[in-house]
């Protein structure tokens, strides 16, 4: 699913107002990042359910500005466009944690995953090697990351940025 608008009228009811969690991707679909990222939220909609909601808001959109302004500031919430994607997981209207950039299902599992009924397993995707090409390093290295199969999809799509984000990946891990 793609960035896009949401009225600041709809943002209450949607985030603010909502039962379950809610993880708020702010981000463009013209940000790499931003893509990357979509994998990942796109794993925790598929396993999570209807135990969270997923909001991807585009961050270009006058509304999501009116946004920030009217309902992020006040709870000590801001972001740039030249900081996205940037991820708030919120509960009862309440930002629990901030993340800037693109991160793996996994890391967002272990945030919203407190937040939900304790029955639910939490999302732990299994090893996937990865070839890493580090500034001086003409071969690269192989690395294993805790990658869903959405998120290999996606980053295989995104070619000449897989290797910037596994190894900012490799290093958050």
């Amino acid at each position: 699913m793609a960035y896009q608008r949401l009225s600041p009228e709809a943002f209450a009811e949607v985030v603010l107002g909502a039962s379950v969690p809610v993880v708020l991707a702010v981000g463009s679909s013209n940000c790499p990042g931003c893509r990357v990222l979509e994998g990942a939220l796109d794993a925790l909609e598929d396993h999570y359910g209807p135990h969270i909601r997923v909001v991807r808001l585009l961050a270009t959109h006058p509304d999501t500005l009116e946004i920030r302004h009217r309902y992020l500031w006040e709870r000590g919430i801001s972001f740039s466009v030249n900081l996205i994607p940037v991820t708030i997981v919120m509960v009862g209207g309440e930002a629990k944690a901030i993340l800037y950039g693109p991160r793996p299902a996994a890391e967002l599992a272990r945030m919203v995953h407190r937040y939900l009924p304790g029955h639910l397993p939490v999302l732990s995707p299994g090893p996937v090697n990865v070839q890493v090409l580090g500034d001086r390093c003409v071969g690269g290295y192989i690395c294993s990351l805790p990658l869903t199969p959405r998120e290999v999809e996606v980053l295989e799509r995104e070619g000449e940025f897989i290797s910037m984000v596994a190894q900012w990946k490799a290093f958050r891990l």
